[in-house]
């Protein structure tokens, strides 16, 4: 997923492997491409879950209180920011 990133960018990533990147900084061991399939059908899409509250991840099966506390949702908003930003020095 990495050289696919590097060598193609982005856009060339589905979803879950968007957020299976990020969870890895919250996550760095484990299986993070089943946890960010499971919380995009939980939430329903990739933006759902970057706005989900960390009370609403503490309630996913998979995430622990790291990955589900402050650091993760800290994460996750953070991200959401980014990419409105992204999106709005695009358009």
């Amino acid at each position: 997923m990495r050289d696919k990133l590097v060598g193609r960018g982005s856009e060339d990533l589905a979803d879950h492997e968007l957020l299976e990147m990020l969870l890895f900084f919250v996550q760095p061991r484990g299986d993070t491409k089943s946890l960010a399939k499971a919380l995009i059908n939980r939430f329903g899409s990739y933006a759902q879950v970057l706005c989900a509250s960390p009370r609403d991840l503490r309630g996913c099966q998979g995430l622990g209180p790291h990955t589900s506390g402050p650091e993760a949702g800290a994460c996750l908003r953070g991200a959401a920011g980014a990419s409105r930003g992204y999106q709005s020095a695009r358009a």
